[in-house]
């Protein structure tokens, strides 16, 4: 694979009178954004206020009852602002200015990852503390598709959208699950020449690891003469977050209760593993608590599900799954590499692979785990499942994979080069490189597309944690920013 290129500022005019005039442009682009700051504020804790989780099909509702109405609220926000707007069945939202043929791309989602414990303020109200507003989606992807809602509202107002040209702002609805909305809109229309997608870091994405979801499941096997019988066990609530809690519960045959719960208890002291282990009667509730995160850094989370399975290896054969807890610890464990997988791989520019356990559950004598893992950019899709497949099953699993993202990597360009610039253009960081991620963002599936902010570099990535915020001090940076992209895309001759 070829190295990441240097990729310069793209040089502005030399002229004194027309750096006069960007002078005046940049004036004119802080001053849109402070006359519209509390309007952009309130569209944001709005639209946070609908809880975006993906539900169950209802008729006029594909996706849920919840994602209909935020898909609603913003289509019609969108046309009191003067906007056009075509509704994909509930599936995508596209907004539109300009009257041209040939047209920018904005392409983002709606729907957000459940909300999850930890949180000190409530998730879905949009509460504002200093400068910050806190809420599940307001940095993924709620509060960037509210900049670039007003920056293409600037771009109108001044007409800087050249004749001939459009800007095309294209929301999906099912991101964070299996990406059904934005394959909806594949079907029915046709994606911009080219496009950048407000879903991952500053100062500009070029590659994105490649991304395998499947399904692990294994017939529990029954010590019937085991005195601890395992009868419910549970964890996480989706496949691509590190999950921060995990519950088993078993009824004790024989030998003294009290006992076995010494026996955990004295286990998850040892292995500095949060949670507690609860009496009553014959049952013991085994609970575990970890850090959630994103599973594309599960590094930075603790995985209860993991950390369950190391609780119950205490028991050893005195629990009747002990082959099952054994055999997962053997080949998962809290392994986030995928080394106990025999997966391990890396490469220089996008790094490791990472494998998470994001879900894991007990029903029928039967056990499924669903799980997400991201590898380099330079292995090549075909083969990677093939490994998958191989490593897996031959360590005693049942495999089904239920997606398959081959990784992406553009190799600078026109686009590339104008997003950079646009973003050092405004923030004066002229240092930052482009970079790769391990997100998956819907590059995957829009063509000639890259993730372009919000996140600068450094920055903690918050999306899919507790208290996801986004500083209102940045929300106006990023229509500054996404101004300038567009000026730049726009103005890309064909």
């Amino acid at each position: 694979m070829c190295k990441m290129g240097t990729y310069g500022i793209c040089p502005l005019e030399n002229k004194k009178s027309k750096r006069k005039k960007s002078k005046e442009h940049v004036l004119e682009r802080k001053k849109f954004v402070e006359k519209n700051k509390q309007n952009m504020v309130e569209d944001l804790q709005r639209f946070v206020q609908f809880q975006t989780v993906r539900g169950e099909r209802q008729d006029g509702a594909p996706l849920g009852r919840e994602i209909q109405k935020g898909l609603d609220w913003l289509q019609k926000r969108a046309g009191e602002m003067g906007f056009d707007t075509i509704n994909y069945d509930g599936y995508a939202l596209e907004i539109s200015a300009g009257n041209g043929v040939q047209s920018v791309g904005i392409v983002g989602h709606m729907d957000v990852v459940a909300a999850g414990n930890g949180w000190s303020v409530s998730p879905f109200q949009g509460v504002i503390q200093g400068d910050r507003l806190y809420g599940r989606g307001s940095l993924d992807d709620k509060g960037p598709l509210i900049a670039c809602l007003y920056a293409m509202q600037y771009l109108r107002e001044q007409g800087g959208i050249p004749d001939g040209k459009k800007i095309r702002m294209i929301i999906g609805t099912d991101e964070e699950e299996n990406f059904e909305g934005i394959r909806y809109y594949a079907e029915h229309a046709e994606f911009p020449e080219m496009s950048f997608i407000p879903d991952g870091s500053f100062p500009v994405i070029y590659g994105e690891k490649g991304m395998c979801d499947f399904d692990l499941t294994e017939d529990v096997t029954c010590d019937e003469k085991a005195p601890v019988i395992l009868e419910e066990l549970s964890g996480g609530s989706g496949r691509t977050m590190v999950p921060g809690e995990a519950a088993a519960c078993c009824r004790v045959t024989g030998g003294a209760p009290e006992e076995f719960q010494r026996i955990l208890k004295t286990a998850m002291e040892k292995n500095h593993i949060p949670g507690t282990v609860q009496l009553s009667g014959n049952r013991l509730e085994i609970r575990t608590e970890g850090k959630t995160a994103h599973s594309m850094a599960p590094e930075t989370g603790r995985n209860a599900i993991g950390l369950l399975f190391l609780a119950l290896s205490a028991l050893g054969k005195r629990l009747s799954a002990w082959r099952t807890v054994e055999h997962y610890n053997q080949f998962l464990g809290m392994d986030y590499l995928g080394e106990l997988a025999g997966l391990a791989c890396a490469d220089q520019e996008s790094g490791p692979l990472t494998l998470n356990v994001g879900v894991a559950s007990l029903a029928e004598g039967r056990l499924t785990w669903l799980c997400n893992l991201r590898y380099p950019m330079d292995k090549d899709a075909d083969s990677m499942a093939e490994q998958i497949e191989k490593q897996l099953t031959n360590a005693g699993f049942n495999l089904r994979i239920c997606e398959h993202l081959a990784p992406v990597y553009i190799n600078g360009g026109p686009m590339i080069d104008g997003l950079l610039a646009a973003y050092r253009e405004v923030t004066g960081d002229v240092t930052s490189p482009p970079i790769t991620i391990s997100g998956a963002t819907y590059s995957r599936f829009v063509p000639n597309a890259v993730a372009f902010g919000p996140v600068y570099p450094d920055q903690e990535e918050l999306a899919h944690q507790p208290d996801e915020f986004i500083s209102l001090t940045q929300l106006g940076e990023w229509t500054e920013i996404y101004i300038c992209a567009l000026e730049r895309l726009l103005a890309i001759k064909d």
